[in-house]
């Protein structure tokens, strides 16, 4: 009841809701000597193993254990049909599951299509009179550069920016697909998934070398000809790496760079928002920051899911990434809105 009344005061004040998910142990390592344990509903402590009793306990919003289902998982994620804008991203080590959180495989379906499926459901079946047009957009952010995923096969993309002139953040020139079923959103998120960086190193021979960016804009036209319009922003960040550890040279090293610079710029934006003092919040210090300004500056609901490796070897970094969901979780956003207008703007959510 306590947690309960906590998260419910979260909610009300704007905070970014956390949820932790542990991976399994890879290979036949015995849960018994894992860094990482579950003591009670919503905790997850990790212990470091050159410091003996020095254990760590994080409380969020909702913890899962490697036996948590993507089912699961997805039970504690809310919907953008209600007229709120919602950003979900995943973060952690790489190689800590959070493309599998996010993605899934085609036979176990992560958060992204599970999230535009329940939307998809739930436009079909409204009885209200809202008539829904959902289009679909995807992209990554490669070394400070922004890529359009969803671009023609065998065509360049090319350089686009980022425009906050609507008070959202806006990609121009970014190609939008017009979708009304799972299958075609599959195709096209599949066509995305395709294009995007990725390379091997120590830790994980398929890492993603970018940030990817899921958008699905949603339009609800109620009969009195209000317009409901939001979006759901799906965010599968780059994993957080030490370099050392990764064994990066040459192009993997640039890339590992400046995925640490753009997830550092992140801290420091949750950082800045967290302070009690009016202080500059530095959005542009990144592209990633950039644009998911208007996600984190009070109009969205913000959802991350951190996840983490329950092996010894890397509780280290894996409380580094619990420390820094939790400050997430002291963060206020201040409440999020219903975006609700006579006319359609179509400009304030889409280029």
């Amino acid at each position: 009841m306590r947690r309960a009344l906590h998260n419910r005061v979260m909610e009300l004040q704007g905070n970014i809701r956390v949820l932790c998910r542990c991976r399994p142990s890879r290979g036949d390592l015995d849960a018994s000597i894992t860094a990482a344990k579950f003591p009670e509903d919503g905790v997850i402590r990790i212990t470091r193993p050159d410091h003996e009793g020095d254990d760590y306990d994080f409380e969020f919003d909702g913890v899962f254990s490697p036996s948590a289902s993507q089912a699961t998982v997805f039970e504690s994620v809310t919907s953008a049909l209600d007229g709120y804008s919602v950003c979900i991203f995943a973060y952690g080590q790489t190689g800590s599951g959070k493309t599998h959180t996010m993605e899934g495989s085609p036979d176990d379906r992560g958060v992204n299509f599970r999230a535009i499926e329940a939307i998809l459901n739930a436009a079909k079946t409204h009885s209200n009179g809202l008539v829904y047009d959902l289009e679909l957009s995807m992209l990554e952010i490669y070394n400070e550069a922004i890529r359009d995923l969803l671009r023609k096969p065998g065509s360049e993309s090319p350089r686009l920016d980022i425009t906050t002139a609507t008070g959202v953040s806006i990609v121009k020139g970014l190609d939008i697909k017009r979708v009304s079923t799972m299958e075609e959103i599959e195709v096209w998120i599949a066509r995305g998934a395709s294009h995007r960086a990725a390379g091997a190193h120590a830790l994980n021979k398929d890492s993603s070398r970018s940030h990817s960016i899921v958008t699905l804009y949603i339009k609800g036209t109620m009969p009195s000809g209000d317009i409901l319009r939001s979006k759901l922003n799906l965010v599968d960040l780059a994993g957080s790496e030490r370099l050392d550890k990764t064994g990066a040279t040459g192009d993997r090293l640039t890339e590992a760079k400046a995925i640490n610079k753009s997830l550092s710029a992140l801290g420091d934006v949750i950082a800045a928002l967290s302070s009690e003092k009016k202080v500059h919040v530095p959005f542009r210090n990144s592209k990633l920051t950039y644009l998911l300004q208007d996600s984190l500056a009070g109009d969205s609901k913000a959802l991350m899911i951190v996840t983490a490796s329950p092996e010894i070897a890397n509780a280290n970094e894996t409380i580094c990434s619990l420390k820094f969901a939790s400050r997430c979780h002291d963060c206020a956003l201040g409440v999020a809105r219903k975006n609700v207008g006579r006319k359609p703007l179509l400009s304030k959510f889409r280029p």
